[in-house]
């Protein structure tokens, strides 16, 4: 049966042995007495089919109906029967058939009206909701019609009608964990974050353990921002769903944001081990890494990127950034530039940029830059220091004390070792520059 996430439960109703409604991809059953077929080989049709389907052998079920109806083509209760079998193989065109079939036969059977609309959720939402409005019709004390109303409608983007169907399912049970979980969904969706918070509250009442509740709380709380709540949420969910990647992923993506970032690294290395990590969560683990000091470790992230983005500018910058950290110099310039080149906006890769070639020792290469990052910002104090050392270590006096005069200026008040050592600095550049001048 082709289901999507939102809508995984589908109600499907036999015609008689009773199953409890549960969230899964394959149809449930509940005591339905539409019919009681008259002839001895009709009750036994269905006792031999419902057995079978007991034992989940949906192909033993349909192939037992199948014979009957060859000599028997006008008995509603098994042609139900046979699409129920239908549904449960995933053959939809064929359960929608013997459904259709099943109503022209007995026009008052409800959950033929029911099952068929659940069937056309994915195909035909339209239609679909107009078949469960008559399964509303006929079984107007039921909450599972009205539930199925409610998916069909959110198939179609209705959400506030959707969202009235859920209530009114609620209304006949209040317990009725599938219209409380999807109720939340529907106001997630809608965007009402407040009310699906509360609903998914509720529908963790009925059933704590459940996934699906916890995970649409996560979502829910993280669409507010609430970032610790949601990782708590995540947890919760994830003891249920381990080989949940793309949770953990998010999970590490949250806990990194909360500077949890051994317990982001572990929940990366947990979603490796079940698959391939892809460029997302490369980049993710290298940002977890570099908050860890770990500079090592994150530039293998980003190597192993770079084979899949190799013309990325934020890639180099990431990768010219930990190189000026480990102090290898030379090559940060390298990746810095090809970042640079390949983005020339990237003021912040500028910045990393003359710090390296600072650092690096190619002064020339650093005013060059300097010249470029002055005509987009106002230069900092930091940099008046970098631009006044430059001058400094090739020997423009001038230049170098006129450097070091801004960036006492602008560092006014503060008295780090750049302030020392330019103070330091001035006092012997106007001397060498008044004894030059006798």
């Amino acid at each position: 049966m082709k289901t999507t996430a939102r809508f995984a439960a589908l109600i499907f109703l036999s015609s008689a042995i009773a199953v409890p409604a549960a969230l899964s991809q394959t149809p449930t059953r509940t005591i339905i007495h539409e019919e009681d077929p008259a002839d001895a080989a009709a009750r036994e049709t269905i006792t031999k089919a419902e057995a079978a389907i007991g034992r989940k052998d949906f192909a033993g079920a349909a192939q037992i109906c199948s014979d009957y109806l060859n000599d028997n083509p006008d008995n509603a209760a098994v042609r139900f029967q046979l699409g129920y079998a239908y549904s449960a193989l995933g053959k939809m065109h064929e359960a929608e058939d013997e459904y259709r079939q099943a109503i022209d036969l007995d026009p008052k059977m409800g959950v033929a009206y029911l099952n068929l609309g659940v069937t056309l959720l994915d195909s035909d939402p339209k239609d679909a909701a107009d078949t469960l409005q008559k399964a509303i019709e006929l079984m107007p004390d039921q909450p599972r019609p009205k539930y199925a109303l409610g998916l069909a409608l959110e198939h179609q983007g209705n959400d506030d009608a959707a969202i009235a169907q859920f209530r009114a399912a609620l209304a006949l049970n209040a317990r009725d964990f599938p219209s409380q979980l999807e109720l939340a969904r529907a106001f997630l969706h809608a965007r009402k974050l407040a009310d699906a918070e509360t609903e998914f509250r509720k529908a963790l009442t009925t059933e704590p353990d459940s996934g699906a509740a916890h995970l649409g709380l996560a979502q829910t709380y993280f669409d507010q921002k609430k970032t610790a709540e949601a990782s708590n949420e995540l947890t919760q969910y994830l003891q249920t769903n381990p080989k949940d990647v793309d949770a953990r992923i998010q999970q590490a993506s949250i806990l990194s944001e909360l500077g949890k970032n051994e317990e982001a690294l572990a929940e990366l290395d947990h979603a490796a081990s079940i698959r391939a990590e892809s460029a997302s969560t490369l980049q993710l683990r290298s940002l977890v890494e570099f908050r860890l000091k770990n500079y090592d470790a994150a530039l293998a992230a980003l190597k192993q990127l770079e084979t899949v983005l190799p013309s990325d500018p934020v890639v180099h910058a990431r990768i010219g950034h930990i190189l000026l950290e480990k102090r290898d110099y030379a090559e940060s310039t390298k990746e810095l530039a090809i970042a640079f080149r390949a983005d020339p906006a990237q003021t912040e890769v500028l910045r990393d940029m003359i710090a390296a070639q600072y650092l690096g020792g190619s002064y020339a290469t650093a005013l060059e830059s300097l010249d470029l990052l002055s005509k987009r910002e106002n230069l900092s104090h930091g940099s008046w220091f970098i631009r006044a050392s430059c001058y400094d270590k090739l020997g423009k006096k001038q230049e170098a004390l006129d450097g070091y005069r801004k960036f006492l200026e602008l560092n006014a008040g503060q008295t780090n070792d750049e302030y020392f050592l330019a103070s330091a600095r001035v006092r012997a550049l106007e001397r060498d520059l008044k004894e030059k001048k006798k």
